[in-house]
């Protein structure tokens, strides 16, 4: 009678073990976990981390359309692992993207109706769901201090200065005791690391205006210095000067002459006093200026995309 005693005790105790194993608690993780979790929960927003973004723009003369290409390092100090970055673009305009690639792991998606009418670019991360704790783990986010490439895609849009939106990994698991607390649902793109970098944020001319596109590119001259893209003041001149000499003169070879020279200014000075990003935007817009001074036709302008997610693997 005191063994059947002692085992029923012992099947007392185990059940409610074997219950609290399935359905776990505060008390089955470690107090750092805890504590990491517990600041997920009470401040949840992606956008604890810190990224730069590498553009990389190569322009096909003969199709007029630019490859684009991105690679992102999370910085030692993000708190989060990066797990997803998109770019904005105009909607309903004619000009194409297409062809994404992503590294392995990663996924990608066009949004053309867009989340509060952002239409948008997207690569995210593949999850695998952890039961204890419940979340969506991102495995092959990008960590602290860890870098990844392989994105792109190609448009007939040409390089412009626009926001990119980087997102940190969030749990969004509120642990026992804390039920009440709200939970808050990050906004898009609002609560995400926000930087600048090249997009094709808007669709090619449809007919040429040398005098717009010299404010054009001088605008992205002066943008790019101000962002520290463009090093130097005397730099900076030396290219507004470059630019002016290829519209001041009336016949076509001297534009063109004058076109080379400042696409040699701009690999004289590339990694030393004009950096990637400054680089790529003003050599593909030069290069397509260098089309409309030889006298080719612009490309017929494909079909808006239909307002619809597209989904890319």
């Amino acid at each position: 009678m005191k063994k059947i005693a002692l085992a029923l005790l012992f099947f007392c105790l185990l059940i409610p073990a074997l219950f609290s194993a399935q359905n776990p608690d505060d008390s089955s993780l470690s107090s750092s976990a805890l504590k990491e979790l517990q600041a997920d929960a009470a401040s949840p927003l992606p956008n604890r981390i810190k990224v730069l973004v590498a553009p990389e723009a190569v322009f096909d003369p003969k199709s007029e359309k630019t490859l684009y290409r991105y690679s992102l390092t999370s910085l030692p100090d993000s708190q989060q692992v990066v797990d997803a970055f998109f770019l904005i673009y105009k909607p309903k305009l004619p000009y194409s993207l297409e062809n994404p690639q992503t590294p392995k792991h990663w996924f990608s998606f066009r949004m053309d109706m867009g989340t509060g009418n952002h239409p948008h670019i997207y690569w995210g991360s593949d999850y695998v769901d952890v039961k204890s704790p419940p979340y969506r783990l991102p495995k092959y986010g990008i960590q602290p201090g860890k870098q990844l490439s392989g994105f792109s895609f190609t448009s007939n849009a040409l390089p412009e200065i626009g926001n990119f939106y980087v997102q940190g990994s969030i749990r969004n698991w509120i642990p026992k005791g804390q039920a009440s607390a709200k939970k808050i649902t990050p906004k898009f793109p609002d609560d995400s690391f926000k930087t600048q970098a090249l997009i094709p944020f808007s669709a090619p001319p449809q007919s040429f205006d040398f005098s717009a596109f010299k404010q054009k590119m001088a605008g992205f001259i002066n943008q790019s210095a101000q962002l520290g893209w463009i090093k130097t003041p005397n730099t900076q001149a030396a290219l507004l000067d470059s630019l002016s000499k290829i519209f001041s003169s009336g016949r076509s070879s001297a534009r063109r002459q004058h076109l080379k020279q400042f696409l040699r200014l701009l690999e004289t000075e590339r990694g030393k006093t004009i950096n990637d990003s400054a680089y790529y935007l003003l050599k593909v817009n030069a290069q397509y200026l260098g089309n409309r001074l030889k006298g080719k036709k612009i490309p017929a302008i494909p079909q808006p995309p239909k307002p619809q997610p597209i989904r890319f693997r």
